[in-house]
């Protein structure tokens, strides 16, 4: 269960507020609490943060009442949600030990929780999956739970691997973050109440104000994990006082463009063409970049535009002399998606010079 601590005295003590990582994401809160220039966020509302700008802005809602615990964006364009408490939804009372996959207005159940051996009054906080939409599943839990011989914290990270289509198709995989063997390690009485994966790095959220070494992390900060040290990642200092942050979710991967791009002439030598092309496999592809390169010289491609300007899923551009190859590349704020296949089934590269963003790579689901 999360718990709520005044903030005000504990900013004096931590010193500075940490700068903002230039990343977007999802946010969820289990208390209402007011962002700029949302208003207040409720807690069966997520909303989305420019950690850029400090900003938050409408991203997804469910029902009145139905409180967000866990939270994670699939590839697909679903969520998974856990809540705190039994929850009506899509005419199904959820357990706080199960996930549900949902859209807002459906839901399916994705893992069962009672099935498994998951006790009631347990609930899952943190959702996310690794390596993509079919990966494995990473929980964390607001209590103490035991598998085998062994019992995790609430500040472990457990993997759940997949072995069929159903939700309790499930089996434990150990874990993923153990807390007690970080250095240093996260107190027993902290719980972690949200995690993701970005660039190699763990990120985390506590429930209460957690001192690692010689730094106290507040709740509603989130905290970095590189597999040997922790740092802050990012702390807003608009938070609302009071307020224990939830669960967060990154922006979903950006995916693949098919192989439907096609290129029309719009004066007989090809010095103006339009190019069109198909929608990425992935929900997180929110714009997409166009790259220009020499046939025959491969992996010589640069950037032509970094955003589609033009009309959705269409561009028309000047080219360069020569024979010429393109490629239409999908990104969103945060990373960059695939340049597609080559011939050898081979990812062709993100190349020096191109447009200035990470590249982040999970298969299409």
């Amino acid at each position: 269960m999360r718990r709520l601590l005044p903030l005000l005295a504990l900013l004096a003590l931590v010193g500075a507020v940490t700068p903002a990582a230039a990343v977007q994401l999802y946010v969820a809160t289990d208390t209402p609490v007011d962002v700029a220039p949302l208003g207040t966020l409720l807690p069966w509302n997520v909303a989305r943060l420019d950690t850029t700008a400090g900003t938050y802005s409408p991203a997804f809602a469910l029902p009145f009442g139905a409180g967000i615990d866990g939270l994670h964006r699939l590839d697909a364009g679903d969520w998974l949600v856990s809540f705190e408490s039994p929850t009506d939804l899509g005419g199904t009372t959820w357990m706080p030990q199960d996930v549900l996959r949902t859209n807002g207005v459906g839901a399916a159940a994705f893992f069962c929780g009672q099935a498994l051996g998951i006790l009631d009054g347990t609930s899952v906080d943190a959702i996310f999956t690794v390596g993509g939409d079919a990966g494995p599943l990473v929980l964390s839990f607001d209590r103490q739970v035991t598998f085998g011989a062994t019992t995790y914290q609430p500040a472990d990270l457990l993997l759940f691997n997949r072995f069929g289509p159903l939700c309790t198709d499930w089996i434990f995989g150990g874990a993923w973050f153990d807390s007690t063997l970080s250095i240093p390690p996260v107190p027993v009485t902290t719980n972690v109440v949200g995690a993701d994966e970005r660039m190699g790095l763990l990120i985390l959220s506590f429930d209460v104000p957690t001192t690692l070494g010689a730094v106290t992390y507040l709740p509603g900060e989130l905290v970095s994990w590189s597999g040997a040290a922790f740092a802050s990642y990012y702390l807003n200092a608009a938070w609302s006082t009071g307020a224990a942050s939830g669960d967060f979710a990154f922006l979903a991967d950006p995916g693949r463009v098919p192989v439907t791009m096609t290129a029309i002439r719009l004066v007989p030598s090809g010095a103006i063409i339009t190019l069109n092309w198909a929608a990425s496999c992935s929900a997180g592809a929110e714009d997409y970049a166009i790259y220009e390169g020499t046939i025959g010289a491969w992996y010589s491609h640069v950037p032509v535009v970094c955003t589609d300007a033009g009309a959705p899923l269409t561009e028309t551009i000047g080219t360069a002399p020569g024979n010429r190859y393109y490629l239409v590349v999908p990104h969103n704020l945060n990373d960059e998606g695939s340049y597609g296949i080559d011939s050898f089934f081979v990812e062709r590269p993100q190349l020096a010079g191109s447009c200035p963003l990470p590249q982040s790579l999970t298969p299409c689901p």
